[in-house]
């Protein structure tokens, strides 16, 4: 699509959303200050698109875009089915099935007008981090229907991953990126083959080892001999896993793109997109701050093993060149974590704080795979997929 045309479709939905203000400022009985803010904004932006035409003034009005509009387009759209659901109970499972899909699309033309524009390669990083933000929080949780698969999607960020998905290709080539998620490489050597076998055969032992750490009961079962018999997964646990592989996990692609390429003339190209990709991925977990049961000792902790499991991530997308991978030992990580619920006190308990204990065990188990990785004909591999992944139109 041209982008004139996308344009046009983001001018017609401000002006749709100018509309929903206007319903929500006669149909809710209690008006916010925040609403009454944002509506001075969106009035102010979509005046702006169609009236202001000064270069200098245009460039603060799409910083304005940039930053505004994700937060009010998601901010209209849930008021929006709120109120209707309240009004129109009898329809409110049909109401919330087409929320969840425009979920998926809604924020595609601003992306793709706005976004575009950003020329500055920091600049990109973090407008890309912002945008992962705001779809992380675009979903009502409140919502409910009583029917446990669309409540399941409304708790997890099974639909936030995949308009990330969706929109992460979009956003790479109108930067003048190629796009490829997975890059193929030419005939692979028996060594690329054997390297990967055993990285995939180590993402499969850290699925457990990452959660048994904290409750093996003897030493063995640190690294072996797991009790499955304890994990009970469900329809929540998978979707919830589902969920946060494939959108942090087209969050780290979408990152180590942009971060390979602004180092792209460095020797230490392939570590420093490793290394900051995994920061942002452990940092974003500060984000737990904001839950009700926020603990700070956990959430520091969670963020040093997250920062290690990045870095391995980073290393097994950029060795293989297949993001489903990537996604798979997500999921099949945070599956086992989630269905083990309360397991109980481990040995290392015995020797201190467990939990700080084991995040320094995992840290350590994965930052030693990926300076194994970072070595000889291995960092050459992964030097030749992100010349692939950087790949301009």
């Amino acid at each position: 699509m041209k982008a004139r045309s996308w344009d046009k479709i983001l001018n017609i939905q401000l002006i749709i959303n100018i509309l929903i203000a206007g319903y929500l400022l006669v149909n809710v009985d209690k008006q916010l200050n925040i609403q009454l803010i944002f509506d001075i904004i969106l009035l102010y932006i979509t005046v702006a698109r169609f009236l202001i035409k000064d270069r200098r003034v245009k460039k603060i009005d799409l910083a304005l875009e940039i930053i505004c509009l994700p937060v009010l387009l998601t901010y209209y759209l849930n008021w929006l089915v709120i109120s209707l659901t309240h009004f129109l109970p009898a329809l409110k499972l049909g109401i919330i099935i087409v929320y969840l899909i425009l979920l998926l699309l809604y924020l595609l033309p601003t992306v793709v007008v706005d976004f575009s524009k950003i020329k500055n390669g920091c600049f990109r990083v973090i407008t890309s981090i912002y945008l992962f933000l705001v779809l992380l929080s675009s979903i009502n949780t409140s919502l409910s229907v009583n029917v446990d698969f669309i409540d399941n999607l409304l708790k997890t960020n099974v639909v936030s991953g995949l308009a990330f998905l969706i929109l992460t290709p979009l956003l790479l080539k109108q930067w003048g990126f190629k796009s490829q998620m997975n890059v193929f490489p030419g005939k692979q050597k028996n060594f690329q083959v054997l390297v990967l076998i055993l990285l995939v055969l180590f993402a499969a032992w850290l699925t457990f080892f990452n959660t048994y750490v904290y409750i093996a009961t003897v030493p063995e079962q640190l690294f072996f001999n797991w009790n499955l018999s304890i994990l009970a997964p469900t329809q929540w646990t998978v979707l919830r896993s589902a969920g946060a592989a494939i959108f942090e996990e087209t969050e780290r692609y979408l990152i180590l793109v942009l971060l390979l390429y602004l180092a792209r003339n460095s020797k230490f190209q392939v570590q420093i997109a490793i290394f900051f990709s995994a920061l942002q991925f452990g940092l974003l977990h500060l984000t737990h701050f904001l839950d009700s049961d926020a603990n700070a000792s956990s959430i520091f902790y969670e963020v040093l093993y997250t920062f290690g499991y990045g870095c391995f991530l980073a290393v097994l997308y950029l060795y293989s060149g297949q993001i489903w991978l990537t996604m798979l030992s997500h999921f099949t990580l945070d599956l086992v974590s989630y269905s083990v619920g309360n397991g109980g006190a481990g040995f290392l308990s015995l020797y201190g704080d467990a939990e700080a204990i084991g995040a320094v065990l995992v840290l350590v188990v994965n930052m030693l795979v990926v300076v194994l990785m970072l070595l000889g004909k291995r960092k050459k591999v992964m030097q030749a997929n992100a010349a692939r992944l950087i790949e301009r139109i």
